[in-house]
């Protein structure tokens, strides 16, 4: 499978659902040349790491190849891995394919959810992420516009959902707005 171009709205809500079959909610992605390091925020010592959903094969791909995975986990507890883009269109593919059965509307606060969002604001503005932090319910991200300034933004999980309704409002009445 080879990547196709996707935006950051897309790519993150595919990583998203990743995180949200391995049950992490606390997390910091980092972007790193063109894949995203991922980094739990708690060590899950003593615990085996479980994959919910249709994702197991996804993740047994994306933790199989980085060979330093097994031994940083048994070591630290704490679960860190690379996403290529390579592994965000299996993840978009899984995903799309999770979403037409279900046929459910997405949970406000999961990270699929969040980090589409963040990527929905980084596309608006034309920007280059750099990196996202969710604790709890606080979201950080910081993202290079195109003339090379560092804009960094902070939401609550509510907040950040308040703006995805105020820009898709904003989407919407556009688009009556042509016809």
């Amino acid at each position: 499978m080879t990547a196709e171009i996707l935006n950051y709205s897309q790519t993150l809500r595919a990583i998203g659902q990743l995180l949200e079959a391995l049950n992490i909610e606390s997390f910091n992605l980092r972007v790193d040349d063109d894949a995203f390091l991922i980094r739990d925020r708690f060590p899950r010592r003593n615990r085996e790491v479980k994959v919910r959903d249709n994702l197991v094969s996804a993740w047994n791909i994306i933790r199989v190849r980085d060979p330093r995975f097994e031994n940083s986990f048994q070591e630290t507890g704490v679960l860190q891995f690379r996403v290529t883009p390579d592994d965000v269109v299996l993840l978009e593919h899984v995903g799309r394919e999770r979403r037409e059965k279900a046929g459910k509307v997405p949970e406000m606060g999961s990270p699929s959810q969040i980090l589409r969002d963040v990527g929905g604001i980084v596309d608006h503005r034309v920007g280059r992420l750099l990196v996202v932090t969710k604790h709890d319910q606080e979201i950080h991200f910081e993202f290079e516009l195109p003339s090379r300034e560092i804009v960094t933004e902070r939401f609550t999980v509510s907040s950040l959902y308040d703006y995805w309704v105020t820009m898709y409002l904003k989407r919407s009445d556009r688009g009556h707005a042509n016809q």
